[in-house]
């Protein structure tokens, strides 16, 4: 029996992490506030498929071992190796960020060591490592979860969790008056609802449970035809928020659409014939190095761009989401490649 093939899972994976450099250096920044967000409109699937996706290859693997024991010690394993990502990456972008503040002043530092201990946990100490433990946190909660409960009561409960998030973030327009002072209160202890909990819960237990479906028995024109309505629900959505909203429109990460979007596109993925190679398996390494190295290139071209007259992000949003994304792809190719020597080399060994 041939091996199931998730290259086109991979290349997808891929696309998402340049789209995940798209919502931190936006391309069309220097551009009107609508086409900047119309711009953003296909990348914000990006973060719900890498969280569906992760559920559903641990879970998986979870299926395919026969003791508690065993699940356990997969489970264990991933977080650990997860856990050591999250606290490295951490260490190397908290030096970054004591580049951009005065270590002469006692009480800026003291201040920034308080907000640092709390991003560090709820929104990262870069803006992209919150993903890390928000999703240790949703895993871990569906792991347990499991024991005592249907995966049916999870997803209730994590849909619950998600409404509340969305009405912290995207929709906090329709947030009663009454309910702001609590909204804001949560803020000041874990940033936003943009974590485990209210965001990547529901993704990962919507993984998880596809891993007891049997996807190849769905027909593949059911598939795109409820994935065409939900893009059209997704467009619809984004064009109420678009009349509605108040203010900042790009920090708007949590909706409605794209719990549908990222679903029937994953399991067409799935349903994929295409077949894996070197370049896919590449793909998908690639894409976790791409994530953990574009903020460190928005930063360095942040301060070399205004010097050498090129301007600041905002006055040249295109220039930056290039030379970033290039950059980015460049130093994973370098990186991945240097790893694969490497266990060559302790094979050899």
């Amino acid at each position: 029996m041939l091996k199931k093939s998730y290259a086109a899972v991979d290349i997808f994976k891929f696309i998402c992490s340049i789209m995940i450099i798209g919502i931190h250096c936006p391309p069309f920044l220097s551009f009107h506030r609508y086409i900047i967000y119309w711009g953003l409109f296909p990348m914000r699937i990006a973060v719900p498929f890498f969280f569906m996706t992760a559920a559903y290859f641990l879970f998986q693997k979870l299926k395919e071992q026969n003791t508690e024991q065993l699940k356990w010690s997969v489970m264990k394993a991933y977080t650990i190796r997860i856990g050591k990502l999250w606290i490295f990456w951490s260490i190397i972008y908290y030096i970054i960020r004591l580049t951009q503040i005065d270590l002469m002043d006692k009480s800026v530092i003291m201040w920034n060591m308080k907000v640092i201990a709390r991003d560090f946990i709820f929104s990262g100490i870069s803006g992209h490592l919150w993903y890390m433990p928000a999703l240790l946190t949703s895993l871990l909660l569906i792991y347990y979860l499991q024991k005592k409960f249907s995966s049916k009561i999870i997803l209730v409960f994590a849909g619950i969790l998600y409404v509340i998030g969305l009405l912290g973030n995207t929709y906090q327009f329709l947030l009663p008056e009454r309910l702001l002072p609590y909204y804001e209160k949560m803020k000041n202890y874990i940033v936003g609802t943009r974590n485990g909990l209210f965001f990547g819960f529901l993704y990962c237990i919507i993984g998880a449970m596809l891993v007891t479906i049997e996807i190849d028995r769905i027909r593949k024109r059911f598939l795109q035809f409820m994935l065409a309505v939900s893009v059209v629900f997704m467009l619809l959505e984004f064009a109420l928020v678009l009349r509605y909203r108040i203010g900042n429109l790009i920090s708007t990460d949590l909706w409605m659409g794209t719990v549908p979007v990222t679903l029937f596109l994953f399991m067409l993925l799935l349903k994929s014939k295409l077949r894996t190679s070197p370049h896919t398996i590449w793909m998908r390494k690639m894409s976790l190095t791409i994530y953990l190295f574009h903020p460190a290139f928005i930063t360095i071209f942040g301060i070399i761009f205004p010097s050498v007259g090129i301007g600041t992000l905002e006055e040249n949003s295109a220039v930056y989401f290039i030379s970033v994304t290039v950059s980015s792809v460049i130093s994973a190719i370098i990186v991945e490649g240097f790893k694969n020597r490497f266990i060559k080399l302790k094979a050899m060994n």
